[in-house]
């Protein structure tokens, strides 16, 4: 929502003090909320670079860690071949060696 129109300068004259003050006021109150904008508006600049850094991090990380959990599933399906095929020459030995005797 962009901001109201500001009003346009008031042409005083010094006979009415509180017309100058009422002046004064207003823009003092415009350059307050100025000040708050661009500080803001400095935070979160600094906010969202902070934040491409850590994502940065932590794409990294995900890549890593996601090479580790390849690398340990083909570890696993290596472990579950290996016991398998041992498991079938325990069996030809136990039966071979059963219906041999």
């Amino acid at each position: 929502m962009p901001p109201p129109p500001l009003k346009p300068p008031l042409l005083l004259s010094h006979s009415h003090p509180q017309a100058v003050q009422a002046e004064r006021d207003r823009l003092d109150t415009l350059a307050a909320k100025h000040a708050m904008q661009v500080t803001l508006y400095q935070k979160a600049l600094r906010d969202n670079a902070e934040l491409k850094e850590l994502n940065s991090i932590l794409f990294k990380d995900k890549e890593r860690l996601a090479g580790q959990v390849s690398g340990l599933k083909e570890e696993i399906e290596f472990m579950h071949k290996a016991w398998m095929e041992r498991d079938v020459k325990q069996r030809a030995q136990v039966c071979g060696g059963g219906l041999g005797v």
